[in-house]
């Protein structure tokens, strides 16, 4: 006869499994409803535009990614533009509001602390979660919340980095709509709440993107050109020279 020793840990093997399969479904159906596990993984650049609100102030706005490690994001205000660029390798950045009136190098310090928030700002609509496993990365399912007027499924989803991401996706339409973001190296948490889903292509994105730091106020962009596939060679994102 099995002791209570053995019983216990095929309960907690077939626990596990059945929470492995539906943290698995729901990711499924939120790839599914953003175009497709296809239409996400063959996705090789994507590049917006728009502006970025604060309470004071409107900044223009342009993002480009080519994927799977390139990224660049231009800032415009009062005339100043700022970039913040990865080629995959190294970072670089032009910031005349700080002072860095010439493109410069960051440190790789830097580019440990910089790319992980604007990838996670930016890149809402990635393919994060395809394939997630080979990737590094874990997720569980939490339990069921109701969360923005919305039923909505939690899951956890940590990140080789450390960097936690909470999903909160719609029952109705299977999308996700909020992410908090606890970074390792800052304090406190990103929310970012998207609202305006728009099929592009067979590629769903929000064109509305709420986000704040903890109890500080919002910060809202909103995205009104969207391109995709569209060739960008590598130099693009490089030091310039």
């Amino acid at each position: 006869m099995m002791n209570r020793l053995g019983w216990a840990f095929i309960c907690l093997l077939v626990s596990s499994t059945a929470l492995s399969q539906n943290v698995d479904e729901i990711i499924l159906k939120n790839l599914t409803a953003r175009g497709g596990v296809e239409r996400l993984s063959r996705l090789k650049t994507l590049c917006f535009s728009g502006i970025i609100q604060t309470d004071d102030m409107v900044l223009n706005m342009a993002f480009y990614r080519k994927m799977p490690g390139k990224m660049k994001l231009r800032i415009e205000v009062n005339g100043q533009i700022g970039i913040t660029a990865f080629n995959g390798k190294e970072g670089w950045l032009l910031d005349p509001a700080r002072n860095i009136g010439q493109p410069t190098k960051v440190s790789p310090e830097e580019v440990e602390l910089l790319r992980p928030m604007i990838y996670h700002i930016f890149v809402f609509f990635d393919d994060l979660l395809v394939d997630y496993r080979k990737k590094g990365i874990k997720a569980e399912s939490l339990e069921n919340v109701r969360v923005d007027g919305k039923e909505a499924y939690k899951i956890k989803v940590l990140m080789p980095d450390s960097t936690v991401i909470y999903y909160y996706i719609d029952k109705t339409t299977n999308l996700d709509f909020r992410h908090d973001v606890a970074f390792t190296k800052m304090d406190g948490v990103i929310i970012l709440n998207m609202k305006n889903f728009t099929n592009i292509k067979n590629y769903v994105i929000p064109i509305e993107i709420d986000s704040r730091l903890g109890n500080l106020k919002s910060t809202r962009m909103f995205i009104d050109n969207i391109q995709l596939d569209t060739d960008i060679d590598d130099s693009f994102f490089n030091f310039p020279n």
